[in-house]
């Protein structure tokens, strides 16, 4: 069978740090995001929000018919907001926002599978109808390697999520101030940070649409468990396609 294509998510510079607009900044992801979806069985193709009003539904509809799955990645410095006025996530990066919006929409439509990491697992929260808090959190952001656990989250027994890393508790990464208010309707809590921040969402629905607040693209690198939810992921990818 021949590798799965992942679509992965890009933010745009100039939404993330107010590069000039005139020169147009660029579009970027972390590499580690490629690395792992090649490691695991995939081939990475990245996915820019360049379109226009005009142009969006053909964009996506070509997109759609490319790819095997999509990772809606992470990306966006929300850290440097002040906590008093945080924007909305659509707010922090609008033209992004709208793009994920209605790639994630029609990939679930399609069931194409989907996986969410930070603030791609905050789209999906948002994207299926629930919401984040509207205060900020402590303690969640981490100042180590992101390869390095910085605190255990207890994995739900009745979640595929716990099938795949075999163990109730799990030591993973951090790096958010921003957490779930309201889990969407036909989606399950997976993981939970022992303070009860909810660090992981997976549909009830027979399709993949899996989120994770922490990243495990990272985690990977010297947690092997943590490739789990990369090969459930590419694995999916090659069902569907």
């Amino acid at each position: 069978m021949k590798k799965p294509i992942i679509g992965i998510t890009c933010p745009w510079s100039v939404e993330t740090w107010g590069d000039s607009r005139e020169e147009g900044g660029y579009y970027y992801v972390g590499q580690v995001y490629v690395e792992a979806v090649a490691k695991y069985g995939g081939i990475p193709m990245l996915l820019v929000p360049q379109y226009t009003e005009e142009s969006l539904d053909e964009y996506l509809d070509r997109i759609l018919d490319t790819v095997d799955g999509i990772l809606f990645s992470g990306g966006g410095d929300v850290k440097r907001k002040s906590n008093d006025n945080l924007p909305t996530l659509r707010g922090q990066q609008p033209v992004r926002y709208d793009f994920e919006a209605a790639l994630m929409d029609q990939a679930n439509e399609r069931k194409i599978p989907v996986l969410g990491i930070c603030r791609g697992f905050q789209m999906l929260v948002e994207v299926f109808g629930g919401s984040l808090a509207k205060e900020t959190i402590t303690g969640h952001s981490q100042n180590i390697s992101g390869s390095l656990p910085w605190h255990d989250v207890i994995l739900n027994k009745d979640s595929n999520l716990f099938e795949r890393i075999g163990k109730e508790e799990w030591g993973v990464n951090s790096y958010h101030i921003q957490e779930v208010d309201k889990v969407p309707k036909d989606f399950i809590v997976s993981a939970t940070a022992v303070d009860g921040v909810i660090e992981g969402i997976e549909t009830t629905k027979p399709q993949f649409l899996v989120g994770t607040q922490f990243h495990p693209e990272e985690l990977q690198r010297k947690d092997e468990v943590a490739g789990n939810v990369f090969e459930w992921f590419i694995n999916s990818a090659k069902t569907k396609k």
